[in-house]
């Protein structure tokens, strides 16, 4: 007889222990035992857990991109109107004192303007490239930084390397890398969208006693 399929409420709990003794450094043996079910089983929460956590980050990173893009709009806006207000004429007003002129006199003094011409402070257009380069960097559109075709340890250039060299340098770099995935006890290494090993059970437990 199979084990009885835990509900929604337990599954949810038991997930929130899997996860726990995860970030903890236990091993999926270690935690099937404390959770009382099957290492595959393990391995599928996790798969689930690390698909919301997945999720919840990139939720969290739009979050921040619009936020950060608000200011990036407002700073520019601001740098624009600034831009335009250092171009008008700057206008000097001075008080002329006379006597004897009832004409133009006004309580004893006349208004002099004088205006200047201005070209407009380049400063606040540095301000709006510097926005304009933030928002291209933060949503990807700014030009690739160029690398150099080198090897993993960029050492070699591979580009000036024969095709045998280059060919023993991929087989050994993979090689390395799958003896050290090997060596780890890896939670994602199956499909994203495995079968649910508990459902699985359940449904071979109904086949059978049908």
């Amino acid at each position: 007889m199979g084990r009885k399929k835990r509900t929604k409420a337990e599954r949810e709990e038991a997930l929130i222990v899997v996860a726990r003794m995860f970030r903890q450094g236990y091993t999926h043996n270690e935690i099937a035992k404390v959770c009382e079910v099957s290492r595959p089983q393990v391995i599928y929460d996790l798969k689930t857990l690390h698909k919301r956590w997945s999720e919840r980050t990139t939720l969290d990173l739009d979050v921040i991109k619009r936020g950060e893009l608000e200011k990036l709009d407002l700073l520019e806006r601001e740098a624009w109107q600034a831009w335009e207000a250092s171009k008008q004429d700057d206008v000097t007003k001075t008080d002329e004192y006379r006597t004897g002129d009832t004409d133009t006199k006004k309580n004893g003094a006349l208004s002099r303007e004088v205006r200047r011409g201005q070209v407009g402070d380049p400063r606040f257009l540095e301000r709006v490239q510097a926005a304009q380069t933030a928002r291209a960097k933060l949503l990807g559109l700014d030009s690739p930084v160029k690398l150099a075709a080198t090897d993993i340890m960029g050492e070699h250039d591979l580009l000036a390397m024969s095709d045998g060299k280059l060919l023993e340098a991929l087989t050994g770099f993979v090689q390395e890398k799958t003896a050290k995935a090997e060596a780890i006890d890896i939670p994602f290494t199956e499909e994203m969208e495995p079968q649910d090993p508990e459902e699985t059970e359940t449904q071979e437990s109904v086949d059978n006693s049908a």
